[in-house]
């Protein structure tokens, strides 16, 4: 009964659908900052920041310069590991030739195949034909897992020149962060199927994901808190005593702990309360056995 009921749990983390469903998303360059997988930079969020900034740049010449601006990208999966999706150089450039300020738009498709993770998207600026300065970096705090993505990056862009005596100036700046510039990259691609995703974990090393995702992708994060739940309860049964369940929530915890590399936040809050509980008992019947 026990090996019947194995076959079938092993079986159901295959029988998902098969679909490739068309989707699209908005990532807004945001202010604020945050550090993914060792990488920190400005946030690529769904919604909107409330406080513009800018990056300037300033060159002094006897003639004035255009102004450009591109990207580069790259996906960067759950053991730090960066592949460059762009071939080395800007892509979706734009360009001033004379003075003013708004939104331009470029738009750049990447024809790989794998599932992408989390995106890192650098900004570029260049004076004339000049060499390419890297300006700011931004990063998406969630999983994006998508395939054949099509960007059309929204870069504010503005150009200021100014003659003194026989010097011209030219400044070039790029802005975000706020309503007012909205800078942001608009995307359309396909949504892996369960079994790409499932393969793609394989892939970059990360086995627990390749063998939960098929349970979480069907009854989301509560798989987690069934997990532990038979954890818990079989430690219990066992020991008929919390404290065996807390303990080892406790070694496995913690920051930097194994519970919280493998398994998300919203997974572990249960654990959380359980180690707790029933720590709080462990110390009860420590002070009460002295007492």
């Amino acid at each position: 009964m026990k090996t019947r009921w194995i076959i079938l749990l092993i079986l159901f983390a295959f029988i998902v659908p098969l679909c490739h469903a068309s989707a699209s998303a908005t990532y807004y360059f945001r202010s604020d900052t945050q550090t993914k997988f060792g990488v920190t930079g400005y946030k690529l969020s769904p919604t909107q920041s409330t406080t513009g900034i800018y990056d300037l740049r300033i060159v002094d010449d006897t003639v004035t310069y255009n102004i450009s601006y591109g990207v580069r990208v790259w996906n960067i999966n759950w053991n730090e590991t960066q592949n460059e999706l762009t071939s080395g150089v800007p892509v979706a450039v734009v360009s001033r030739t004379s003075n003013g300020f708004g939104i331009q738009s470029a738009s750049w498709t990447y024809s790989g195949t794998e599932v992408l993770d989390v995106l890192i998207v650098k900004i570029y600026q260049r004076f004339g034909a000049g060499t390419w300065s890297l300006r700011t970096t931004f990063i998406m705090g969630d999983y994006f897992q998508a395939k054949t993505p099509a960007f059309t990056f929204r870069y504010y862009t503005e150009r200021d020149t100014y003659n003194f005596d026989s010097t011209w100036q030219t400044k070039s700046y790029f802005r975000w962060g706020a309503s007012t510039y909205n800078s942001r990259i608009s995307i359309s691609y396909t949504e892996p199927n369960p079994q790409e995703i499932q393969a793609h974990r394989l892939n970059e090393g990360n086995f627990i994901q390749f063998i939960v995702f098929p349970y979480v992708y069907l009854i989301g994060n509560v798989f987690y808190g069934i997990c532990f739940l038979g954890l818990g309860m079989t430690l219990y049964k066992r020991y008929e005593n919390i404290v065996p369940v807390a303990l080892v929530t406790m070694f496995l915890g913690g920051t930097g702990g194994v519970a919280t590399m493998l398994i998300p936040a919203v997974g572990l809050q249960l654990g959380w309360l359980v180690m707790v509980f029933g720590l709080a008992v462990l110390l009860w019947s420590l002070v009460k056995g002295n007492g």
